[in-house]
């Protein structure tokens, strides 16, 4: 199940009123974050869920770490890109423990190789897309 995989997006906060992009009267549109584009489609998240759960995998870990779920947070570039160095866990079930450190390395080494060229996000709801949680599931990502 996809949603076990991408638990959801994190828009900015504070960011009413502030302009992304150009001045005006510069080349291309800004974007007026006073007036945001509407959510993301669940097609776009379910998208992104497939991909980067392409890429994710477990290997030969412990027990203990395929009955971990980790919540990791990552901050996007305009291109679809991660910001490698943002990607931090927001959560865990067994907090402290190896099997948490095995499976948040897991979820940050899928997010950089299948984001490397890009995620498939619309630019024009960049502000939807910033920050994104995802929520990486042994258990829930084999259920159908």
């Amino acid at each position: 199940m996809l949603t076990a995989l991408l638990s959801g997006l994190v828009t900015p906060s504070g960011a009413e009123g502030q302009r992304l992009g150009p001045e005006p009267g510069e080349a291309g549109l800004p974007v007026d974050l006073a007036q945001p584009a509407p959510p993301l489609s669940p097609a776009v998240i379910e998208a992104l869920g497939l991909a980067v759960q392409q890429c994710w995998t477990l290997g030969a870990s412990p027990s203990g770490t395929r009955q971990t779920t980790v919540v990791v947070s990552v901050d996007m570039r305009r291109d679809g890109t991660p910001d490698n160095g943002s990607i931090r866990l927001v959560s865990s079930e067994t907090p402290g423990g190896e099997a948490e450190r095995i499976a948040f390395e897991a979820a940050r080494r899928a997010i950089i190789r299948c984001g490397a060229r890009g995620f498939p996000l619309p630019e024009e709801k960049y502000p939807h897309w910033k920050r994104i949680e995802m929520t990486f599931d042994p258990e829930g990502a084999h259920r159908q």
